[in-house]
């Protein structure tokens, strides 16, 4: 009689820092969760067999573990009305959420010391962003909003495509 092995694991963190206070309804926040389940037996002879399957998610903030976040104004230049506020303006992550799944497959050769793989995982994204364009600051006096800005901050979803991924090698152990 074979042995067969079932397998799974769930790892998870969460991480709530404190929220920015100027950067309002911004997330501080910084989770994942994964978990793989798989099954493990000798099916052909050669050395173990496992075939596997995966789901995560992960969510992450504004960046603000370390009391900063990144301006992404020139990621994002086209938000802005004119080509002049894009080095005055501020484009900050407001959260984004990374979905992952897969599955797999993995032989051992048992004669020859090697693993043989095969994997692949999509990855699903959110991204949000708030955006605060400001004019740049002018040296003739005229009448200037506060602080330069240029309307109101406005949040935007970014749509991204998803990214396919497939991995494939050989281990071989000496």
């Amino acid at each position: 009689m074979r042995d067969v092995r079932l397998v799974s694991e769930l790892v998870a963190r969460f991480n709530r820092p404190l929220h920015c206070w100027w950067l309002r309804n911004a997330s501080g926040k910084d989770d994942f969760w994964n978990v793989q389940a798989g099954i493990e037996k000798n099916w052909f002879g050669l050395g173990k067999t496992d075939f596997y399957g995966e789901y995560g998610v992960y969510t992450q903030g504004a960046g603000m573990l370390a009391g900063n976040a990144n301006n992404l104004n020139n990621v994002f230049f086209n938000f802005f009305s004119t080509p002049a506020n894009v080095a005055t303006s501020s484009v900050f992550l407001k959260d984004s959420e990374v979905r992952v799944w897969g599955f797999g497959w993995v032989q051992s050769i048992d004669a020859a010391a090697m693993d043989l793989y095969f994997g692949f995982r999509n990855f699903s994204t959110d991204l949000n962003v708030i955006a605060i364009e400001r004019a740049p600051a002018r040296t003739t006096p005229t009448v200037i909003p506060v602080n330069n800005i240029v309307g109101t901050p406005f949040q935007r979803n970014i749509a991204t495509d998803d990214i396919q991924v497939v991995m494939t090698g050989a281990i071989i152990r000496f």
